[in-house]
């Protein structure tokens, strides 16, 4: 019996330990299956030390001979003041984000003419910050642009920031802009990533892959600090900037005069090089290619979400004066969201679409200009509609009903 008892327990042992290891053995084998299969890298998407060369002495050359004359490159160049030409770099990068260099100039002219210092412009007023930006767009950046003057003055003591680590805890300051400014203000050897780099370096190196996908951001700023020229990385970082404004644009490259043709893989794409391409190689992403696009298959882009669409009614209240002088009812905008802090005429939000039957959306527009006036209390008479402001923002396509 005691043996029977020994051989039975033996028994129970053994199977509970095959269970437990045909148990471990499937989920070893289930979590192979979702696994994500390993990146094959064809070796095509870095510079070669050569490469490199050639990329650094050819497009210097080109940078000097071809670079256009603009105030902030002949302040850096010139500014003995490091504090103020650090500043003044910054000024520009935050100025040149969505807005195109011509239209910068002026207004770039002006306020370092106004606020030459992050003395200056610390002791301005936000008021006075919006009244200069007025054109420019995206009002966030000045206002940014100013807390960030007020943070050097209090907190720096108005020394600023040399490196990319520490410009990057500026208000307003991301990875691209603390990389343009310590390295064209201060020569540190930092590359930079901006539309126009992005653009040369998928066309140099044949990234297919959609530009915006992680992985492709990540190697990009790995090319760029990789390939930046250790004695010139301001003006490297600026040629190629203006490589990608005026030679290697989005939708008329000038192949024929582009310093870097002869390391150009996108330029020797044709039906022949295309076999070469390897197949599964994430970068490459052969199946996006098409040979009769030649270099304008970079970059790839995703495709945009579509705008969404608003409708706000805004009220243009108004009262005669004493004298005869006529006033508005303005309020001004929420601290953060769409142009925060700016001023602006009595607004009231739809909180549904517009119908497509026309007489019931002037219903429910009436009635909720009704509701809003009763909310507060303000008397009103000839109250009428004059028509529709439309204005396309960035992700929003705006109906303004007057």
């Amino acid at each position: 019996i005691l043996l029977d008892s020994l051989l039975q327990e033996s028994y129970l042992f053994l199977k509970t330990i095959k269970t437990r290891i045909l148990r471990r053995g499937m989920g070893q084998k289930k979590k192979k299956e979702n696994e994500a299969p390993a990146e094959v890298d064809c070796g095509r998407h870095n510079f070669s030390e050569k490469e490199r060369d050639v990329l650094r002495t050819d497009l210097l050359r080109w940078y000097d001979g071809n670079a256009r004359s603009l105030p902030w490159r002949t302040i850096a160049r010139t500014e003995t003041d490091l504090d103020k030409r650090g500043y003044s770099v910054l000024v520009s990068e935050i100025m040149l984000q969505q807005t195109q260099v011509a239209t910068v100039i002026d207004y770039f002219n002006r306020w370092i003419e106004k606020w030459p210092s992050t003395v200056e412009l610390s002791g301005a007023s936000l008021e006075e910050i919006n009244q200069a930006w007025s054109g420019l767009g995206y009002y966030s950046r000045g206002r940014r642009l100013w807390e960030g003057a007020r943070h050097v003055e209090s907190e720096l003591s108005g020394r600023m920031p040399r490196t990319r680590e520490d410009l990057l805890k500026l208000s307003g300051v991301g990875k691209y802009t603390a990389s343009a400014v310590a390295s064209i203000a201060y020569g540190q050897k930092v590359g930079v990533v901006d539309g126009n780099v992005l653009r040369v370096l998928s066309r140099l190196r044949g990234i297919a892959a959609e530009i915006d996908n992680s992985k492709v951001v990540e190697h990009m700023w790995t090319l760029a600090d990789t390939i930046i020229d250790p004695d010139r990385p301001g003006d490297f970082n600026q040629s190629m900037m203006e490589l990608g404004a005026t030679v290697c644009t989005p939708k008329a490259p000038s192949c024929s005069d582009c310093p870097l043709k002869s390391i150009c893989l996108a330029r020797k794409l044709n039906a022949t090089t295309i076999v070469d391409i390897e197949d599964g190689c994430f970068r490459c992403s052969k199946s996006n290619i098409n040979c009769a696009d030649g270099v304008l298959n970079y970059p790839r882009k995703a495709k945009k979400q579509a705008s969404r669409e608003e409708t706000t009614l805004v009220l243009a209240l108004s009262k005669t004066g004493p004298e005869g002088q006529i006033h508005y009812a303005i309020q001004q905008r929420p601290a953060s969201g769409l142009l925060a802090n700016l001023w602006e005429l009595l607004t009231v939000p739809l909180p549904s679409p517009p119908t497509a039957n026309n007489n019931q959306q002037q219903v429910d527009e009436k009635q909720a200009v009704e509701n809003y006036l009763e909310e507060r209390k303000i008397v009103h008479n000839k109250l009428q509609k004059k028509g529709v402001v439309n204005h396309v923002f960035s992700h929003i396509n705006m109906s303004y009903v007057v």
